[in-house]
């Protein structure tokens, strides 16, 4: 480990009480998918219209194409009997900013609704699907993020990529975090909880830099922020 190159750091944390096997080429665009969506609506006969439907969403389940992504556009899509189904997360602010049109539509003839929208090409999105009143996670993504208030689906953009330092490198020395510990804020007028991240060798160290983070306790929650895998990592 060469000292020179390597900046520590004291992380104070406080917060108040209160897959497929299919290749890609295999893969239809979204032209092909709203065109088959048309097609299976035309056809006149219930019951094949509905073996139709069943089977493109069987297909797009399999090869994790719900959402639907190409480029910078995606279609969110859910399969069951509902009133009314819209799409809420990140990009409206959770229901907050009304000027993003979240209202889904019904494939005529089917069960299937969709909504249409265009993302950065990189974004990772959290989101919900609300049935009529209800919000729940999209039940045919398997991927999904935790947040400070649980789960969420996740939709992650055709260029998005991971963030490297947020898996452990198996040689970084682990710092330690303390337990929670209790103050009560003379400026604040009531009790907090804190913790601190101390790197290894932190008792022979001097004049180290410190971090105060606000939220700490999803900051320092591996499901969450992930800063001590971070720290770890960037020590290493």
């Amino acid at each position: 480990m060469q000292q020179n190159r390597i900046t520590f750091l004291i992380l104070v944390l406080i917060f108040g009480i209160s897959c497929s096997s299919k290749s890609t080429k295999d893969r239809i665009s979204i032209t092909e998918l709203e065109k088959h969506l048309e097609d299976i609506s035309a056809i006149q006969d219930d019951s094949q219209r509905k073996a139709e439907a069943d089977s493109l969403w069987k297909k797009l389940t399999l090869e994790d194409q719900i959402p639907f992504k190409q480029d910078s556009i995606v279609v969110f899509l859910f399969k069951g009997e509902a009133d009314q189904v819209s799409w809420n997360g990140d990009f409206n602010s959770w229901s907050g900013d009304k000027s993003f049109d979240n209202e889904g539509s019904r494939i005529e003839g089917t069960n299937i609704w969709m909504l249409k929208a265009v993302f950065p090409v990189d974004a990772r999105i959290d989101y919900k699907v609300t049935i009529d009143e209800s919000w729940i996670l999209d039940p045919v993504n398997p991927h999904y993020q935790w947040s400070g208030f649980g789960p969420n689906s996740e939709l992650r953009m055709p260029e998005w990529n991971p963030e490297p330092l947020l898996e452990r490198i198996p040689e970084a020395q682990e710092g330690s975090l303390t337990e929670n510990i209790l103050v009560k804020s003379t400026h604040l007028g009531y009790y907090v909880q804190y913790q601190v991240y101390t790197p290894v060798g932190y008792e022979s160290l001097e004049n180290l830099p410190v971090i105060y983070i606000l939220d700490g306790q999803e900051y320092s929650d591996n499901k969450l922020g992930g800063t001590v895998v971070m720290l770890d990592n960037l020590i290493h």
